[in-house]
């Protein structure tokens, strides 16, 4: 299957919006359909087939989230691939989200390759690669055998390596590392080793034949998220992984939509720190100006314009560079200067 025949229907009820995410996936060799409605999009659902579906929350009558819910509850597109992109990043939405069943979580305004990214960990293997990797570590053919039949069932790309120190040598991050008990028990430089390369946060699921309960109990004190008995069948072993690295990308999310709002709350308190002093500046002057006026004359008060416009060039020059920030962490710091820019003195 080529990209071009991987079909994803867009729906939301912005045209903008429609076209803006139709030009990005047509770019990477997606076809693409519209809906301007949830209602719109489960009635075309129900008589043609897509590969994935993108949803806005906002929307006309049925919003996204019902819109995901009765998706998952139709048996002919239960597992259609869902992709949410909104607006709406606080923590209730994005958990409301996704126990609704979607997929993956976009923020809006989003980066076109996050998008094509999203939507590229869906399409099957042989369409071209897949977007994320797993890493399993182990020397047993058979093993790895399996293990590549269930990362590609959910739709990842495996990387097998056959020790730790193949893995260090020529591997990177990834969405799950996979590995033997035995590779654990070698030392504990050995699993910090890999999940440094790996990535701290990324879920670790460890392989054992069970008869050692003990090392098991170990294996997770230590930083194991799942554990997997062998022999196991390859489709429990991918609905696993889907389950982690889903599990992780919204974990991922959550963070990131802290931090910005971190971000924005910084942003917010230096611009009441900078209004507050540049008020201060211009009180004190214009308490001041008849008595300037009266002692100095015309000469002073001009001297004393220039020295409130060389303190208000300053506080621009600050508030210039917040902006620059601001612009960088995408964060629209305009409604929090435009007050500011009105403090100017109009002489």
């Amino acid at each position: 299957m080529a990209t071009e025949t991987f079909t994803v229907l867009i729906v939301d009820d912005s045209s903008t919006m429609r076209t803006l995410i139709a030009h990005t996936l047509a770019k990477a060799g997606f076809g693409t359909l519209e809906a301007s409605d949830g209602a719109t999009a489960l009635e075309f659902l129900s008589r043609e087939t897509v590969d994935l579906v993108t949803l806005d929350v906002e929307m006309p009558g049925i919003d996204g989230f019902e819109t995901c819910r009765r998706i998952r509850a139709a048996p002919r597109i239960t597992q259609l691939p869902v992709v949410m992109i909104t607006a709406l990043g606080g923590l209730d939405e994005i958990r409301e989200g996704f126990r609704a069943g979607v997929t993956e979580y976009i923020l809006k305004p989003f980066a076109a390759q996050a998008l094509i990214a999203a939507v590229s960990r869906y399409v099957p293997s042989d369409s071209g690669p897949a977007q994320g990797n797993v890493t399993a570590i182990t020397p047993h053919s058979n093993e790895a055998s399996l293990i590549r039949s269930g990362v590609e069932m959910a739709r990842l790309t495996p990387k097998i390596y056959a020790d730790v120190a193949e893995y260090l040598k020529s591997g990177g991050p990834c969405e799950v590392v996979i590995m033997g008990l035995e590779e654990i028990a070698e030392g504990t430089g050995v699993l910090a080793s890999v999940m440094e390369k790996a990535g701290y946060d990324t879920p670790l699921i460890v392989m054992s034949d069970g008869s050692d309960p003990q090392a098991v109990v170990s294996a997770y004190l230590r930083g194991a998220t799942d554990h997997l008995i062998k022999p196991f069948d390859s489709r429990i072993l991918g609905a696993k992984i889907q389950a982690l690295a889903r599990s992780r990308r919204y974990h991922s999310l959550v963070e990131e939509n802290r931090i910005q709002k971190g971000r924005i709350e910084l942003f917010r308190e230096l611009h009441i720190a900078l209004t507050h002093h540049m008020n201060n500046i211009l009180a004190a002057f214009l308490m001041n100006v008849r008595h300037i006026e009266k002692n100095s004359g015309a000469q002073g008060l001009d001297a004393s314009f220039r020295n409130v416009d060389r303190a208000l060039a300053q506080m621009e020059k600050v508030l210039d560079s917040l902006r620059e920030t601001a612009e960088k962490e995408t964060i629209d710091l305009e409604k929090y200067v435009a007050d500011i820019r009105m403090l100017k003195i109009d002489r």
